[in-house]
């Protein structure tokens, strides 16, 4: 699962995202009824680019090594963006993931156990910094690292937030540095925890009383005997969700193009369709939503819909429906 955050004035907010699922029951070509093609975007947009197509929902076989996700990003302004990569039910795979970065000709280790990876980026005016395909996601082989860090998360628990993670390997450790940021980019250590030792599994956790009003991005600082220094995945805590509610403005919907408003929801994976009188799916994309309040523009540009009545449905995967009447005209 993929997100694409624009920075404003330091705060990040959910633009766009696209979704890889992988299983041996899907197959390689995109004919079969399981992806769904990306609806356009207005502004900045994210998709998975796959045989010509640009995808919402890649459905694909097993992921094997030197399988590649190629991402797609248009639209992009010259600003700060953040792309999030999540890796649910990945962790098992005896392999690992980079996110290569073709304008800064960087690598970057993707946490593959269910936590979020988040790399902030910046478009200027080279046109290398926005281009289309700037970034992919590469699995290889197994990653070996002198401290093996099994999974890192950081969550909210009621007015704090909560840091946590496990370790497998603790031979060449000295301590682990706990550091918070604002914007993801600058970051400060919020405490020093001394490790377990030994080679077997180990779990911490480190709680933030005090965090900041907005966003909040945590890191593991790993410190080794050796005075190296390796750090996990960026994780990201964003505020307390509000009231929840599903909007859809303005209406009626003219010239194909509305805006969905989701706020107070819980951050996942939900599906958008729209139903027509007949109660035939019309249109759909997949909302890759981060909780707390974001808004999508939907543009249906790509699709015929005749003028009428039609219900809007947002379905998150725990089967929770949300449907709206909409008016296209």
């Amino acid at each position: 699962m993929s997100n694409l955050l624009g920075n404003t004035a330091g705060t990040y907010s959910l633009l766009d995202g696209a979704m890889s699922l992988f299983d041996i029951t899907y197959v390689k070509d995109i004919t079969d009824g399981n992806d769904i093609a990306k609806l356009e975007n207005a502004n900045e947009q994210l998709a998975i680019s796959r045989r010509g197509s640009l995808l919402a929902w890649e459905a694909r076989p097993e992921v094997d090594y030197w399988d590649t996700v190629f991402l797609n990003i248009q639209n992009l302004q010259q600003r700060n963006y953040a792309l999030e990569l999540f890796g649910d039910d990945l962790g098992s795979l005896a392999m690992s993931a980079r996110l290569l970065d073709d304008f800064l000709n960087t690598e970057t280790t993707l946490d593959l156990s269910g936590g979020v990876n988040t790399y902030p980026f910046s478009v200027t005016a080279d046109p290398a910094s926005y281009a289309p395909d700037r970034f992919m996601v590469v699995f290889r082989g197994p990653l070996v690292l002198p401290v093996n860090v099994l999974s890192a998360k950081a969550y909210r628990q009621q007015a704090v937030n909560i840091v946590s993670w496990k370790t497998t390997d603790e031979t060449n450790l000295k301590q682990f540095e706990v550091e918070r940021s604002s914007n993801g980019q600058q970051f400060e250590k919020m405490a020093t925890v001394f490790g377990k030792g030994g080679r077997i599994t180990n779990e911490y956790v480190c709680t933030d009383a005090t965090p900041f009003a907005g966003n909040n991005y945590y890191r593991i600082k790993i410190v080794l005997q050796n005075g190296n220094v390796q750090y996990s995945q960026v994780m990201l805590v964003m505020p307390a969700s509000q009231t929840a509610m599903v909007q859809v403005y303005p209406l009626p919907v003219q010239n194909g193009r509305f805006n969905l408003q989701l706020a107070g929801l819980a951050e996942g994976k939900y599906q958008m369709r729209l139903i027509n009188a007949l109660g035939q799916p019309v249109a759909g994309s997949v909302l890759l939503h981060k909780g707390s309040s974001a808004v999508y523009q939907i543009d249906l540009n790509n699709t015929v819909l005749p003028a009428g009545m039609y219900q809007l449905q947002v379905a998150v995967t725990n089967q929770q429906m949300y449907t709206k009447p909409i008016l296209v005209q």
